[in-house]
């Protein structure tokens, strides 16, 4: 069973297997999802469907969808593995309040997954008496270290190109970037190739020094 948390319904970017049971949780939550009360609302839903359906164990992504996953599991005996996809002593998309709820329910987690070890060895510290820490990279190809270096020379144009990848959000500092590779500019015409899903309303990937993007 999949469930999306989001207080709206929408549309999986990705093809799921028939097996896989689609869970919105919008559809279960009404219209009190986007009433004052809304995020209790959504915890009393969420504890009452995992209490229902009695998973053998529960696997949540995103700080703040991990801190509701542990509030709503609270008691129900049900192991649930959190996964943190940020290094908490950098990443400030937490606030004040989510930081610590963090530190205080992460220690209820039968498992804590991070992404590197540079992050394992940031969060030993900052959230202490964890069960357990794992490092689960992104899946890359296990021949990858072995694959030749592109060659450093430029395109038929004379333009060094950069690919970059991920969602155009601030955290992701794509307009730090430019904004670096700006500053060479005048000794290499540098072209910033950049695969999202979409550009939203005031996109950070603009023109800059002569940069194409």
């Amino acid at each position: 069973m999949l469930v999306s948390t989001y207080p709206v319904r929408g549309k999986s970017f990705y093809a799921l297997d028939k097996a896989v049971r689609l869970v919105w949780l919008a559809d279960l939550m009404g219209k009190r999802a986007r009433s004052v009360f809304g995020p209790v609302w959504k915890l009393l839903v969420m504890r009452r469907l995992l209490r229902n359906e009695q998973p053998d164990v529960v696997v949540s992504f995103l700080t703040n969808v991990n801190v509701m996953t542990l509030l709503a599991t609270c008691g129900l005996g049900l192991p649930v593995v959190v996964c943190e996809r940020t290094n908490p002593r950098y990443s400030h998309s937490a606030g004040r309040v989510l930081s610590v709820l963090r530190r205080w329910l992460y220690p209820h987690a039968s498992a804590v997954s991070v992404q590197t070890r540079a992050t394992a060895a940031d969060v030993g510290p900052l959230l202490k008496n964890v069960h357990t820490l794992d490092i689960l990279p992104n899946p890359l190809p296990p021949d990858l270290a072995a694959m030749p270096m592109a060659s450093l020379q430029p395109d038929e144009q004379g333009r060094f190109r950069l690919v970059a990848m991920g969602r155009l959000q601030p955290d992701k500092q794509f307009d730090r970037l430019i904004a670096m590779f700006a500053r060479v500019q005048a000794d290499f015409l540098i072209g910033i190739c950049v695969f999202t899903v979409m550009a939203p309303r005031g996109s950070i990937l603009r023109p800059r020094s002569g940069i194409l993007v």
